[in-house]
């Protein structure tokens, strides 16, 4: 951590000194799904620094400090490129990607991101009298992340979901067809209750078939696919398995965070029977 000894109005001037020699560059629309990559410099880097992303909205502030106000959506130290802190390492300039790929960037939501507006900021990590805190540097930067509308049109008319048989039973493996029009990394199918379709029972990422993904930091499946096969069973879905008796539906979900707004629903519901 950070520490420092330094008299606070000296600290202040100095880091009025640094907000004016700290940059971030990067293409303010980004398309959903695509890796962001987030150019850094600044004329007195730490081991500390890194890029926070957070979310943002038109009647929010670029310079007011976001560290205590709002959740890290995703982050990483300038140093490492990753959230591996090493003293030794300081740039003064580079590239950050953030993919969803190990070793993870995310933070409090899932890779990719929604649809909307987000701030990306160059912050400071520091210690006061053991306590995190994070300082600002220079101004945050909006950042869009935007769903084409031809895309959401295709996954209303061309995305399917479907059981391979109407009827199971109870503790039996449910089979799912899916489909999507374009591939997303972290698509996933969940099977609901039709009296509650607020939440899924369970689910399986699409690329993967299973819930633990191919990445071991995340637990997030970067593999895609826009068609395939999927097993709901013991083995992929744990504690969340069998069914017990009642009618589902299926949904393939192409948002992997809150909300789930752009999915497909099956045109048809399966029974589980005892």
């Amino acid at each position: 951590m950070f520490q420092s000894k330094t008299p606070l109005l000296l600290l202040l001037v100095n880091l009025l000194a640094v907000n004016a020699q700290t940059n971030l560059s990067f293409a303010k629309n980004w398309p959903f799904g695509k890796p962001v990559s987030v150019k850094f410099d600044t004329a007195s880097p730490t081991s500390n620094d890194y890029i926070g992303i957070y979310y943002h909205t038109k009647d929010d502030s670029l310079t007011a400090n976001p560290f205590d106000n709002y959740d890290t959506l995703f982050w990483a130290y300038t140093s490492t490129k990753t959230q591996e802190w090493d003293e030794e390492i300081e740039k003064s300039e580079g590239k950050i990607l953030f993919n969803g790929v190990d070793p993870s960037e995310q933070g409090e939501i899932y890779w990719p991101m929604n649809p909307r507006m987000y701030k990306v900021c160059f912050m400071r990590e520091g210690d006061v009298d053991g306590t995190e805190t994070g300082t600002l540097l220079g101004e945050c930067k909006v950042l869009r992340i935007k769903m084409n509308k031809n895309k959401k049109k295709k996954v209303a008319k061309k995305a399917v979901v479907r059981a391979k048989k109407p009827e199971y039973q109870v503790g039996d493996e449910v089979n799912v067809f899916f489909k999507l029009p374009f591939k997303v990394a972290n698509s996933w199918v969940g099977i609901y209750d039709i009296k509650n379709l607020d939440d899924s029972i369970t689910w399986l990422y699409t690329g993967c078939n299973n819930v633990v993904g191919d990445q071991v930091d995340s637990e997030g499946c970067v593999a895609t696919k826009k068609k395939g096969k999927l097993n709901f069973n013991a083995i992929t879905n744990g504690d969340k398995w069998p069914l017990k008796a009642d009618t589902y539906t299926l949904r393939v979900n192409v948002y992997n965070n809150y909300p789930y707004e752009l999915y497909k629903q099956a045109e048809e519901t399966f029974e589980v029977k005892e």
